[in-house]
């Protein structure tokens, strides 16, 4: 009788370590489950804000950056606006606005990202182009 409620006690022991170490894989799969995504989104993002930066530059040294950014695949919207589409499924958003002076003139562009639906960042950007003032 008592080899009996030994091997009971070390078999009921035996299912208790089993079953933690089950749960003890669980949440370590949900918590590395969940960095993974944490850093596809991560990567996805960086890799829009380089896109945005690249653009900011080139609106930056172009004259007609609209234009170029036209024949690079951006399609317009009714709003006026600019969209792409990144190669990671972020879209790019390009806002035009223009103040006339009669020192010049000031571009700017503010290029938004959005990540399923949800706003990532938003990169403004200015330039200023003076006009020739006759001089007296």
């Amino acid at each position: 009788m008592q080899r009996r409620s030994k091997s009971g006690a070390i078999l009921l022991e035996l299912i208790i370590v089993i079953l933690f170490f089950a749960l003890s894989a669980a949440t370590i799969l949900q918590v590395y489950a969940a960095a993974y995504d944490k850093s596809r989104t991560t990567s996805r993002r960086d890799i829009a804000l380089e896109a945005a930066q690249d653009w900011a530059e080139q609106f930056i040294g172009q004259t007609q950056p609209h234009q170029l950014m036209m024949e690079a695949g951006w399609q317009q919207n009714e709003d006026g606006s600019l969209e792409m589409v990144t190669g990671e499924g972020v879209v790019l958003r390009a806002d035009f606005d223009e103040v006339t002076s009669d020192a010049g003139t000031l571009h700017q562009m503010t290029i938004t990202a959005l990540d399923k639906g949800e706003q990532v960042f938003e990169l403004p950007v200015a330039v200023y182009s003076a006009e020739e003032v006759e001089r007296q």
